[in-house]
């Protein structure tokens, strides 16, 4: 009698442990999940961001290009009158617009850079909550 009372109390303290991990688990799963979420929606942040400096890029080159056709017409036009002046400027404004096609294209780097390191992290979360899941699930069955 005394031995099941004790096998009885060895296995009551058995599950109170496995209830603890069991808890324990899940709130592991929960923090996962919610630093989950989190890198979704910087993830569709970074994305749209990268979306307006492609469409920044494309209209800053769609300008060039405008201009680059205006300044050939000008200087056709007027290639002896011009004066030195609107030159300088006209070669400042290319500058210019190389600079801003440069750092846009650095910024286009760095985000697609991001992107795959949120991805990557995304993808060890996931990982890490299948694990536990599964860890979870042969838990019940046991």
């Amino acid at each position: 009698m005394d031995a099941l009372k004790e096998s009885i109390q060895a296995k009551n303290e058995e599950i109170a442990q496995l209830n603890a991990k069991a808890a324990e688990q899940q709130k592991v799963f929960d923090r996962q999940k919610d630093i989950n979420e989190v890198l979704m929606e910087k993830n569709a942040a970074l994305r749209q961001s990268l979306e307006r400096a492609k469409q920044s890029k494309e209209v800053l080159k769609a300008r060039l290009k405008n201009m680059v056709t205006w300044g050939k017409g000008v200087e056709q036009q007027h290639k002896r009158s011009q004066p030195p002046a609107s030159g300088e400027s006209w070669r400042e404004l290319q500058e210019r617009i190389r600079q801003r096609e440069e750092q846009l294209q650095l910024l286009q780097v760095r985000h697609v850079e991001e992107i795959g390191q949120l991805q990557r992290r995304l993808k060890q979360r996931e990982d890490t909550l299948r694990r536990v899941l599964a860890e979870k699930a042969q838990f019940r069955q046991v």
